[in-house]
């Protein structure tokens, strides 16, 4: 899983990649371009058991890591997203105020 990540963050970050789906299949990633976030993505966070991961930009989406689908879009342009310790809430820093979306 680090070696996911961490190949992950390169593509989003230095290659400044827009996506629509990630997976891990036989310890190799695949991204499918384009149809995910429009803009900028400014975080992506993995929950902490790693079965889910949000990416924030002019909206956020939570991502399934198994499969690469994508779960939902929320209409929220955040400033900051995280897990919870438990992993059951996201945890959302939208311009004055924080949203609390239960996963």
């Amino acid at each position: 899983m680090k070696y996911f990540c961490k190949a992950f963050f390169l593509v989003l970050f230095i290659c400044n990649y827009s996506i629509s789906g990630i997976a891990l299949k036989n310890n190799n990633i695949e991204i499918i371009p384009n149809l995910g976030h429009t803009g900028e993505i400014n975080k992506v966070m993995y929950s902490p058991d790693g079965t889910l991961l949000a990416s924030s930009g002019e909206n956020v989406k939570l991502w399934d890591t198994s499969s690469g689908k994508l779960i939902t879009t929320l209409n929220y342009s955040a400033k900051s997203i995280s897990f919870n310790k438990a992993g059951d809430l996201l945890v959302i820093a939208v311009k004055n105020k924080i949203i609390l979306y239960s996963v």
